[in-house]
């Protein structure tokens, strides 16, 4: 009896102790130890993680607004896991703009060619992430910029809900609460762990009855582990009289569509950086350059 009591002592330490190595080994890996799910940082990490797969990777794509006539806007945007860059063409506006990592240097130059005999240049540097590459229509699920924050780190701030099917996909549901003075006070994200934790969806909302929404589709994968969609639509419904006024309607929607996607360019520090014309006005942090 007491050799049987003694096995059963020695069986329980044993199965204790393989539960406690289970539990840290899955705490190790990002999971909650509660639910079995991946934390909010682990998932953030995952997704930033798809910038260093690759040396770079380039989208050339396009941006229509559903239901308004005309031709598209053109984009070439390129990452590297120091640079961002993105060239835009619309009609007679030109934009090129860049982004250093390292120095959170922001450099863009545009050009609209009014008429033959009219043009506007101007040139800027920030010290931060701003124009361009700071707007919603970049092309870019991990860099994808929203009230100010990348999308990765918006997930870090987050809590995760569980899981969700979207669209056919198991996903998981990270909500974000923001400060009150946001523009965005509430973002719900739908990541897929079968493609890096890449977003399937994403919901935005204030108190005054706006809405964005971003559905991704169409996921390649391209080289290790990093994945890219063929096309991203956006829609923006509001019930504000203001927006109805400079729109024409109490809602938008865009459609983002790939052309083409590469990985793995032979890019320079040179190519990924916006230089400026010789002689055209330039401003830093606000103030002309002499």
């Amino acid at each position: 009896m007491i050799n049987f009591l003694k096995f059963v002592v020695k069986s329980t330490v044993v199965v204790t102790l393989i539960s406690v190595l289970c539990l840290n080994l899955e705490r190790s890996k990002g999971y909650s130890a509660e639910s079995n799910i991946p934390t909010a940082s682990f998932i953030s990490a995952a997704l930033n993680q798809q910038q260093y797969n690759t040396s770079s990777i380039e989208v050339n794509y396009t941006d229509t607004q559903v239901g308004l006539n005309g031709p598209p806007a053109v984009y070439c945007y390129r990452r590297t896991p120091r640079f961002w860059y993105v060239e835009e063409y619309k009609g007679d506006f030109i934009n090129k703009s860049s982004f250093d990592r390292d120095t959170k240097e922001t450099r863009s130059y545009s050009l609209r060619k009014e008429n033959e005999e009219s043009r506007r240049e101007i040139g800027t540097i920030w010290h931060d992430l701003t124009g361009p590459l700071s707007r919603t229509n970049i092309y870019d699920p991990v860099n994808l910029h929203l009230n100010e924050e990348l999308l990765y780190e918006l997930i870090a701030r987050g809590q995760v809900i569980g899981q969700e099917n979207i669209d056919g996909y198991q996903c998981y549901r990270i909500d974000v609460s923001l400060d009150s003075n946001r523009p965005v006070r509430q973002y719900r994200v739908w990541v897929d762990p079968s493609i890096g934790y890449c977003p399937r969806r994403i919901e935005g909302q204030n108190d005054q009855n706006y809405l964005s929404t971003y559905t991704f589709s169409n996921y390649e994968l391209y080289g290790s582990n990093v994945w890219m969609p063929k096309s991203i639509h956006t829609c923006i419904k509001t019930n504000s009289d203001q927006f109805l006024k400079q729109f024409g309607s109490y809602s938008l929607d865009f459609d983002y569509v790939a052309t083409s996607i590469k990985i793995g360019n032979a890019f320079t520090d040179q190519d990924l950086t916006v230089s400026f014309p010789k002689g055209i006005k330039v401003l830093q942090d606000g103030l002309e350059v002499k």
